[in-house]
């Protein structure tokens, strides 16, 4: 490893910079802007012999990876993570968090279980309970949510006319918010459910007693209501950025109240667009999410749920 040189005022300025630039790709998915904010990094990181931070921010990277669908990049980069950093850091926990998430999207369900196994070890490790509990819930939760996904991918072949689907999602808002988030759940294909309440249970059962009964019981996914939330943030990450990127045309006509997003029916067609990427086409589903986006409005859907990162940042007390 190189030896740790002095950073001067403009490198901290600099990687700070890069830093924060590198994080929001996470939440919008954009990875051409990350993969160049990410070599400004390692040119600046390397450069000075700072290694365990550029890995830190390699995890950064791959998670962009992941939200923007270039799962080869994130695997890849996160195995190079793992093969370099220390088995008892944080850096080591987050990246095969990652890599279990990264292998559920691929529908490697085994692998997926053998790093989740892996992480689940390496969260016992953090000595912090408070800590050690922020990331134990939102591991588990996020693993819930890629279950789902995985379970809906290819679930259906229908068509999904924009025309259509607008109706009928007019027609739901006669439901309220709830009702709308338990239609999802009752409309999750089979595989969705089983995979759920298998890998969760095999997750929950490998955290120490003190810490499981922080989480609700394995038994609770027999709810209805428990499903329907899981489901309801598992679909808000696929939607999320069609409609919520602030430089979007969409997002700025929707925030600012204007008719037209419904009229043209953009919100509906950004919609379908993004589960169509996600090769998720039950009708249905996709119908449910543009009434939950038409009911909930710019600001509920948009600002307050937006997707949460694997990643958690020290100022992060959530």
């Amino acid at each position: 490893m190189s030896k740790l040189k002095h950073l001067t005022k403009e490198q901290k300025e600099s990687i700070k910079k890069w830093e924060d630039k590198l994080c929001c790709c996470v939440k919008t998915g954009d990875l051409k802007n990350a993969i160049t904010f990410a070599a400004k990094l390692q040119k600046i990181l390397k450069e000075t012999g700072r290694m365990t931070r550029w890995m830190k921010n390699t995890n950064w990277l791959a998670e962009c990876a992941i939200e923007a669908g270039d799962l080869s990049l994130a695997k890849q980069r996160l195995e190079g993570v793992t093969s370099i950093v220390n088995s008892n850091t944080r850096i080591f926990l987050e990246a095969n968090a990652l890599l279990s998430i990264c292998l559920l999207r691929k529908k490697d369900i085994e692998q997926a279980k053998k790093y989740i196994k892996i992480t689940i070890e390496s969260i016992n490790n953090v000595k912090s309970d408070k800590r050690r509990r922020q990331f134990q819930k939102r591991f588990i939760n996020r693993i819930e949510e890629e279950c789902i996904l995985s379970g809906l991918i290819e679930s259906g072949k229908a068509d999904l006319n924009v025309d259509a689907v607008q109706e009928k999602a007019v027609k739901l808002l006669a439901l309220d918010k709830n009702s709308l988030i338990l239609q999802l759940a009752s409309n999750l294909p089979e595989k969705s459910i089983f995979l759920l309440e298998n890998v969760r249970n095999e997750s929950i059962m490998l955290l120490p007693p003190r810490d499981q009964k922080f989480l609700p019981p394995p038994k609770t996914l027999k709810i209805p209501k428990e499903v329907a939330t899981r489901a309801n943030a598992a679909l808000k990450r696929v939607t999320w950025r069609a409609v919520c990127d602030p430089n979007d045309e969409i997002y700025q006509a929707w925030s600012s109240g204007l008719s037209v997003v419904y009229d043209k029916k953009w919100i509906t067609a950004a919609i379908i667009g993004a589960c169509k990427s996600w090769k998720i086409t039950t009708s249905m589903i996709v119908t449910t999410m543009v009434a939950l986006a038409f009911k909930m409005g710019v600001k509920v859907f948009c600002d307050v749920f937006f997707p949460e990162s694997i990643m958690i940042s020290l100022k992060d007390k959530e």
